[in-house]
This record gives C-alpha cells, sequence and structure tokens, in this order.
C-alpha cells in the first residue's frame, strides 16, 4: 500500500502588529463589529492551599521553606509571593542550599549572560533567607522575634541589591 504525503499550509507566523492570537479571533471580530476586543481585564484567583516545610510551634507568624531551587520555574516562585501578599501576617524564611544557586532552570539570561539566583530572588522578593551551611544559632534556638528577622531581611536586602 503506497501512502500519499499530504502538504499542509504553512502556518501565518504571528506578527506584532496581529492584535489577534488565533484565527477564530479575527473572524470573530469581523463579525461582532459591535464589541472591543481584549478592552477589559477581569481579575481573578483560583484557591490553593500552601504547606510549609517547617514551622516553630511558638511563632505562629513564622514559615520555614528549604529550597534548593524552585523545581516548578517561576509558577513555584510566584506561589510564595502570592502567599506572603496575601498574608501579610505571616513572614515566609527561606533555608537555601546555596544562594548563589540558578533560581529555576528556565531562567532568563541577563544582558551580562548570567541568571538571577535564589538569594537575588529572595532579597526583590523582600524574603529573608538563610543559607544551609550558615543558619545563625539563634534561628536554629528559637531565640528570636519578629524584628530580629525584619531587621535581617533589610540587611539582606541591602547587602544582595544595593542600598534602596
Amino acid at each position: 500500500m503506497s501512502w500519499k504525503r499530504y502538504n499542509y499550509p504553512k502556518r501565518k507566523k504571528r506578527t506584532p502588529s496581529d492584535t489577534y492570537r488565533s484565527g477564530l479571533e479575527r473572524r470573530l471580530a469581523e463579525v461582532l463589529i459591535h464589541c472591543e476586543f481584549e478592552k477589559r481585564k477581569v481579575e481573578y484567583s483560583v484557591p490553593h492551599k500552601y504547606n510549609p516545610d517547617f514551622t516553630f510551634p511558638d511563632k505562629d507568624w513564622l514559615i520555614i521553606e528549604a529550597k534548593g531551587r524552585f523545581t516548578e520555574g517561576s509558577t513555584e516562585a510566584r506561589k510564595y509571593v502570592e502567599v506572603a501578599k496575601q498574608h501579610r501576617e505571616l513572614e515566609v524564611v527561606f533555608i537555601l542550599e546555596n544562594p548563589m544557586t540558578k533560581a529555576y532552570a528556565a531562567c532568563k539570561k541577563r544582558k551580562d549572560g548570567s541568571f538571577m539566583t535564589l538569594g537575588e530572588w529572595c532579597a526583590k522578593n523582600n524574603f529573608c533567607f538563610f543559607a544551609e551551611k550558615k543558619i545563625p544559632d539563634w534561628f536554629i534556638d528559637g531565640d528570636f522575634d519578629r524584628d530580629v528577622i525584619l531587621g535581617w531581611k533589610r540587611n539582606l536586602r541591602q547587602e544582595w541589591l544595593g542600598k534602596i
């Protein structure tokens, strides 16, 4: 039996001036002449539950997250930002295997060829963090309050991001 190879027409590449993402949207725009295309934004949030790695029993305001890097990419990173934004009463502290590790696999290269590190990501997003091998004794013993964490976080931001 002989099989004929069918030549499918090549898809047109989308140009920056093309406002529609599909042929269907383009065809509908010609029919729905009284409608506006993508002029309105609707916010939504999907409820999720976050299970922190560690917590101190006597410090209900503190969550400890252990990270080697964000394995699920920017979606995982965004999760922590959303938790911090929606629960301002909580402080998320990261214990990083190595703060100089690339934040996630698909991290975009900067103009100078470097990548965003986990430490930079934490500082940029206002999270306190410790390197695994440099966890202070006062943190391990739980001998601190919220002001100590806030001060540590402020110092980290200045150190990693320069004077703010």
